[in-house]
């Protein structure tokens, strides 16, 4: 029992012991920019004196209103390439375009990696996509339209979105179908796809 007593005053004086006080920052003025005291630690300092005895005063000065910034107007950014839009930044002319199955989508969802894919059950649709490159085989922005045609069983398509880079081919019977893209004046590659 002494022993336990003895061990809580020891943790009570060590406790005790390594107590410190944290100074706080406080703001110097006040409100309407009147100067306040700032909390130290230790000892008040005493006034200092000048040589002919007297004590200094501090005279506050007042700041005057904080100024405020002028909104600005941002400017808008230029076009890059002569008008040519951000993407792909590159308006230079349409030597070659590329056609492509982007992906297959079924009741069920997306099927998984069927980019490029050649076939799929024919309660599926299939998006198409394509783009033109320029002499670098870089992405450019064409000048016209991209034109879609489709040769083989006849299906129903149309362009989400609005966007006629990115055909939908739907299915709902058996068979095939070919299309191929003409943009600028350039004729893609034929894309051959079948619905079983």
């Amino acid at each position: 029992m002494k022993l336990a007593r003895s061990a809580v005053y020891l943790l009570l004086g060590l406790a005790a012991v390594s107590c410190k006080l944290i100074p706080e920052e406080f703001n110097p003025t006040g409100p309407n920019g009147t100067p306040t005291a700032t909390p130290t630690t230790g000892k008040t300092p005493r006034p200092r004196t000048t040589p002919s005895g007297e004590t200094p005063t501090a005279t506050p000065t007042d700041p005057g209103p904080t100024p405020t910034p002028t909104p600005r107007r941002t400017p808008r950014p230029k076009p890059t390439n002569d008008g040519c839009p951000v993407w792909p930044g590159n308006c230079n002319p349409t030597v070659r375009v590329g056609a492509v199955v982007f992906y297959v989508s079924c009741p069920e969802g997306v099927v998984p990696n069927s980019k490029y894919a050649e076939r799929a059950d024919k309660r599926c649709s299939v998006r198409l996509d394509c783009n033109a490159r320029d002499a670098s085989d870089a992405v450019t922005w064409p000048k016209g339209t991209p034109k879609w045609t489709f040769v083989g069983t006849t299906y129903p398509y149309d362009f989400p979105n609005q966007n006629p880079f990115t055909p939908m081919v739907h299915g709902g019977k058996k068979g095939s179908f070919k299309a191929f893209v003409t943009i600028d004046g350039v004729r893609s590659n034929i894309i051959k796809f079948e619905f079983k």
